[in-house]
């Protein structure tokens, strides 16, 4: 038997086969002005230059976003050059109108003009349009910011050319859920003061029992309070959470948190009053100032006012009582109190009224200690203990004197 063979042949196709594959690989390249064609020419350059392609793509479209922005703008700013041009073609024919030379005839043919013009503006302000979105019909100005669902919508005001009727509303704000947050601290630190009196509170209608035997032998008793809760959690629709108190961070709070949002789920709470309070849900602390008749409502004194050691303000003698008001609340972020005022009477003539100034928490625990810089800004506010205290709605309240004018 004989075998035929060449294998001189053989290796002159498998070179060939070599020397092909690295022509069309050079002619891939030059053809594409890629040196990075496909995974195997560079697996790890292929990744890195496809993340650039991707943020290049992103900033093209952005400036082909920014761009469209630039012609809707011009667009509109086109239109709003004419508009111009027209009230000032206007103006100028009402005061050629005003020239007493002319007849009454004269001056309906001038009339007739304005009139045109009006509706060559209201022509204007219809047509002007950028990819079929009107510009200068106050359409693109009327976006509400509401909790997604069957929302009733309040305060909605618009343009008086806009026909009474039925308008769907599109709502562009992520929705919410619902928080509740103790008043309760839990020290961290291993303090076993907090107590917890034996009974039931109820979440949404559902019955929660605690037990303060159970309570006292916990080794971690927000815990306890937490996996209680949790364990209706499927009919309550309720989580109970750790959140740390923002300004101790050995101290924690109970916080509860509805599953679903919207306005219509919300967080029921119930229960025994002792209960409810141990837990940090009772009545939070405030105080109610004496009654101050005050006319025009000015306080008319002067002084620094402090709360829980954060400056308010320095209230003037021209302030009234709603701007003292808003002092306090715009620093309730800081302080963890806020206040309202409360008319109680008024003068025959209505120019003199009475208040009671009244300061809540906002902050659970929290506390108010209310100081001043003169004793007349104290009396004036109600909170003079010495003469005219406030009523405590719950817990404790402080008055300090600062060093300050007298």
């Amino acid at each position: 038997m004989i075998v035929n063979h060449n294998i001189s042949a053989l290796n002159a196709y498998r070179n060939l086969t070599i020397t092909q594959s690295g022509l069309s690989k050079s002619l891939e390249r030059l053809s594409s002005g890629l040196r990075i064609n496909r995974a195997a020419d560079d697996a790890a350059g292929l990744a890195i230059s496809e993340k650039m392609r991707t943020q290049i793509n992103g900033l093209a479209q952005a400036i082909r976003n920014a761009q469209d922005g630039i012609s809707l703008i011009q667009t509109a700013e086109g239109a709003m050059d004419e508009v111009h041009a027209i009230l000032q073609r206007m103006r100028e024919l009402a005061n050629q109108a005003a020239n007493d030379t002319y007849t009454a005839y004269d001056r309906q043919q001038i009339q007739k003009e304005i009139d045109q013009l009006k509706a060559e503006v209201d022509r204007i302000a219809e047509t002007t349009q950028f990819n079929t979105k009107k510009l200068l019909t106050g359409e693109l100005s009327y976006t509400l910011n509401k909790v997604r669902g069957d929302a009733e919508v309040t305060n909605m005001t618009a343009d008086s050319r806009v026909e009474a009727g039925k308008y769907q509303v599109a709502i562009y704000q992520a929705a919410d859920v619902a928080k509740l947050v103790g008043g309760t601290a839990f020290d961290s630190s291993g303090d076993t003061s907090t107590v917890l009196h034996t009974g039931d509170v109820y979440i949404n209608g559902v019955a929660v029992h605690f037990d303060s035997d159970e309570f006292n032998a916990a080794s971690d008793k927000l815990q306890y309070i937490i996996d209680k809760i949790n364990a209706v959690r499927a009919q309550t629709n309720v989580e109970a959470r750790k959140v740390q108190d923002p300004y101790n961070s050995n101290i924690y709070h109970l916080q509860l948190v509805q599953l679903d949002v919207g306005t219509s789920n919300v967080i029921q709470l119930s229960g025994d009053d002792q209960t409810l309070k141990d837990l940090g849900f009772g009545m939070r602390m405030g105080a109610v100032g004496s009654d101050i008749a005050l006319t025009n409502d000015v306080i008319s004194v002067t002084g620094s006012l402090f709360i829980n050691n954060v400056y308010v303000g320095q209230v003037a003698a021209t302030d009234t009582i709603q701007d003292v008001v808003a002092m306090i609340n715009n620093a309730a972020d800081e302080t963890g109190v806020m206040a309202e005022a409360v008319q109680v009477s008024i003068s025959s003539d209505g120019a003199t009224r009475a208040w009671n100034l009244r300061l809540i928490e906002a902050t659970p625990g929290r506390g108010i200690d209310l100081s001043y810089t003169t004793t007349s800004l104290a009396t004036a506010l109600g909170f003079d203990i010495a003469t005219n205290g406030p009523d405590l709605l719950d817990g404790s309240f402080t008055l300090i004197r600062r060093g300050g004018d007298s």
